[in-house]
């Protein structure tokens, strides 16, 4: 079985075609600490607002961070992998994932973690704010582009809610729009991504899915790419 993805050029993942995205062995970067991981936020689960939330009028559209949050340690191991029934590459949350130049480079251009996965999120922004769908899923991910990425044909790593599918606990997949107008508004705090990180970066954010189910599975297969992606059960 094939285990790389090959991300082409105009996948939303974005970077060149030719880069790979790790599955099985990416290696952590050495400039970063052993060990494992934490949350997201308070004791709680809960993420806290940024004290620089209210420097841009997001309006429910646009939720890159005023100001990014890079207080985080990649976690040191990628775990072991094993296919699903239909060759998804299983991965516990907290894991290393990774982006290499080529299948076969040890080039990395990319390293990021899923660190947490929360059903049922409770948006942290004034008012109320309610999923369409019936539940938000609150994705938090680590990532630390390398000086390497600015040699890429599009010099940017970027992901967002449309990259993500989600699949029932029975394995049907949601159909549902994931990416919604109050998914975002849910991010109208500074806890969000920006749509593009450049080379040399370390930022955490949240991505909010607007999901019919609370459990279940996150997948990351990208469109428009060869091999299987990867499932975290949630």
């Amino acid at each position: 079985m094939r285990i790389p993805i090959i991300l082409g050029h105009r996948t939303r993942l974005a970077l060149s075609l030719g880069c790979v995205l790790l599955l099985a062995a990416c290696a952590p970067d050495p400039a970063a600490s052993d060990g494992g991981w934490a949350p997201f936020g308070d004791a709680s689960g809960n993420p806290s607002a940024s004290p620089s939330a209210s420097v841009k009028d997001r309006k429910g559209t646009d939720n890159s961070p005023a100001t990014p949050r890079s207080d985080f340690t990649l976690p040191s191991s990628s775990g072991t992998i094993r296919p699903d029934a239909t060759g998804m590459l299983q991965k516990k949350v907290g894991e290393l994932a990774g982006v290499v130049a080529s299948e076969n480079s040890g080039v990395r251009l990319v390293n990021f973690s899923v660190a947490s996965i929360k059903a049922d999120y409770h948006c942290e922004v004034p008012g109320t704010v309610k999923p369409a769908n019936g539940h938000f899923i609150a994705v938090e991910l680590w990532i630390e582009t390398t000086a390497e990425l600015a040699n890429s044909k599009d010099p940017y790593f970027g992901v967002s809610a449309k990259d993500f599918d989600l699949q029932a606990p029975d394995g049907t997949q949601v159909t549902s729009p994931l990416d919604t107008y109050p998914a975002h508004a849910c991010l109208d705090n500074g806890l969000g991504l920006p749509a593009k990180i450049p080379p040399s970066q370390r930022i955490r954010g949240l991505l909010v899915l607007d999901s019919p189910i609370n459990s279940g599975a996150l997948i990351l297969s990208q469109k428009n790419t060869e091999g299987p992606g990867w499932i975290w059960r949630f």
